[in-house]
């Protein structure tokens, strides 16, 4: 695969994910698994070539947005 059908996938996976996934409860562990392992293998696969680092970039980062954004879907309770 060439870096733009990478990222290409990895944005729609991203935002399919994003705004698809309503359950606080899957956002929240998805997120936290995926931006938690992305994070270990980007560290632990040092020299790599570059198309794998920018997958899991991608994955860390999407992990990030859905953990961080957790209760998007949830209604103010105030």
């Amino acid at each position: 695969m060439t870096m733009p059908m990478i990222v290409g996938v990895g944005m729609t996976i991203s935002c399919l994910l994003y705004y698809r996934l309503r359950s606080r409860f899957w956002r929240k562990w998805l997120g936290l698994t995926m931006m938690v392992l992305g994070g270990i293998l980007m560290l632990s696969t040092s020299g790599t070539p570059r198309e794998l680092f920018f997958v899991l970039l991608m994955t860390t980062t999407t992990g990030y947005s859905l953990f961080g954004d957790r209760d998007h879907f949830t209604e103010d309770e105030e």
